[in-house]
């Protein structure tokens, strides 16, 4: 019924990716899950290996030198979808976790048109987090449950929205699929949820796309980001969460590259927009209490307190008051911290 996309350039850390996707070809084999792996092929001894996981656990690859120089997902998931053959395509990255009954909750809900794709908030856990969850210490429900009860130790932040994605896989070339136009880290992802929320009439084609504002609290997001936040508020209130595995990330050249795809997402917004809203100037951003109300109007309608999911308000930084780590522990006593 669902196929996972997942694009691998094995170029960055390839020890530390190449353990991620043996993992996650593990899991999505006890899941039955279908993978398929678009790979470029650099000729390095990890992608040889990759190849060989691949076989091993089942998993469609689909490998190539597609191109050189910096690493490309767009272009990796638009090559791996044309050896998809199921009905509902989902978007997942190396390091991240979905439960199996969540996944087969999300696609009968897509297969029945209850809704035409559905995004899913992404829990990004520590590395205590993470390991207590690939470990089996814990269950993904009693995570989520211990994120909104304010437990810190096992969690960095949510993401609303993030790219874990299902949708119809016809919709994809509908959609316009990736483009391979972004390079690096950064914003190929949103750029296609953007235009799949377009497909259904899903998101306005207003000024206030324009804004691109990050914020900390989930609920707080405005812009582009709180309309795609609205796609995913479904799922967050049935529970239907993904998880982020910790993974060490360095600044190098492939996150140097998030602010030319910030400027190239800009520009391709406003020329997709009406020409009134295009040419108009987006408006600053401020507080905005839209995606609040409409989180607020949700769980009256579902009958749930909304004061359970008050950790939605928190706009601290995931680290503020998490005290795991050695370094973190000195410099609370140092003062620094």
């Amino acid at each position: 019924m669902i196929t996972a996309l997942v694009p691998v350039d094995l170029a960055r850390r390839p020890v530390n990716l190449l353990r991620r996707v043996a993992r996650l070809l593990a899991r999505a084999r006890a899941q039955r899950l279908h993978v398929v792996i678009g790979h470029n092929d650099r000729g390095g001894i990890c992608d040889r290996i990759l190849k060989k996981l691949c076989a091993h656990h089942g998993a469609v690859l689909v490998s190539g030198t597609f191109y050189g120089g910096e690493v490309n997902m767009a272009r990796l998931r638009n090559e791996a979808i044309e050896h998809v053959k199921t009905p509902l395509t989902l978007l997942l990255d190396a390091d991240v976790y979905v439960d199996r009954d969540v996944l087969a909750s999300v696609g009968a809900s897509v297969l029945a048109n209850e809704r035409p794709f559905q995004v899913l908030p992404c829990l990004y856990l520590s590395r205590r987090g993470s390991s207590d969850l690939v470990r089996h210490r814990v269950s993904p429900e009693s995570l989520l449950n211990d994120y909104l009860r304010f437990r810190r130790a096992p969690f960095l932040h949510m993401a609303i929205p993030s790219s874990v994605t299902i949708f119809r896989t016809e919709d994809y070339r509908r959609a316009g699929a990736f483009d391979s136009g972004f390079s690096g880290h950064g914003y190929e992802d949103l750029d296609f949820l953007i235009r799949l929320g377009w497909l259904y009439d899903a998101i306005p084609r207003s000024n206030e796309m324009l804004i691109d504002a990050p914020v900390r609290a989930p609920l707080l997001a405005s812009g582009f980001r709180g309309q795609l936040a609205r796609l995913a508020l479904p799922s967050l209130l049935r529970g239907q969460v993904a998880f982020h595995l910790w993974h060490s990330t360095r600044r190098d050249i492939y996150y140097e590259a998030r602010t030319r795809n910030a400027s190239r997402f800009q520009q391709k917004l406003a020329d997709q927009l009406p020409s009134a809203a295009a040419v108009a100037t987006a408006p600053v951003a401020t507080f905005d209490l839209s995606l609040i109300g409409a989180w607020s109007d949700m769980c009256r309608r579902n009958n749930v307190d909304v004061n359970r999911y008050s950790v939605l308000f928190d706009n601290r930084p995931g680290h503020a008051d998490r005290l795991d780590t050695p370094m973190r522990r000195l410099k609370f006593l140092l003062g620094s911290y």
